[in-house]
């Protein structure tokens, strides 16, 4: 129901949302439970001490990534995206920084965005990162190597 709501009040459709929420939640199962390349997962007493920056920044990003991978075959789902984050705030907000092209560009993220993400969520995990300064660094210095 509160889905159906929000839709309305957004002016998008419900299933469209349905797909953006559910793609977060799967999000925040994959990053907490899912293993890295050696068998380590987030320990759940971990996952819970870390910065909401971190769980909800990680979720968001993974979800704009998957809403714009559907945008061919449903492409109501990256607007009904853009639409709930233009009206969140905070955590559901930190991931518009990460790996961008250029500092505010919200549209375009680097080729190897995910790549930088993924590499800093394995050590966020591996390491029990739970500060969101010092993942931030992890992404800064990762996407300057990029950069060049």
């Amino acid at each position: 129901m509160v889905i159906g709501l929000v839709a309305g009040v957004l002016g998008i459709s419900a299933e469209s949302l349905t797909v953006v929420v559910a793609t977060h939640e799967l999000a925040h199962a994959y990053s907490h439970l899912g293993r890295d390349i050696d068998g380590k997962k987030w320990e759940t007493e971990a996952f819970a001490r870390a910065d909401l920056n971190i769980v909800e920044g990680i979720a968001q990003f993974y979800t704009e990534v998957v809403s714009r991978k559907l945008e061919t075959r449903n492409p109501s789902v990256l607007p009904a995206y853009q639409e709930l984050t233009e009206i969140q705030r905070g955590p559901y907000r930190v991931h518009e920084q990460w790996a961008r092209r250029k500092s505010g560009d919200k549209d375009t993220l680097m080729p190897q965005a995910g790549e930088i993400v993924r590499a800093t969520l394995v050590q966020c995990r591996s390491r029990s990162i739970d500060d969101y300064g010092m993942m931030q660094q992890i992404i800064n210095s990762s996407a300057n190597q990029l950069a060049g």
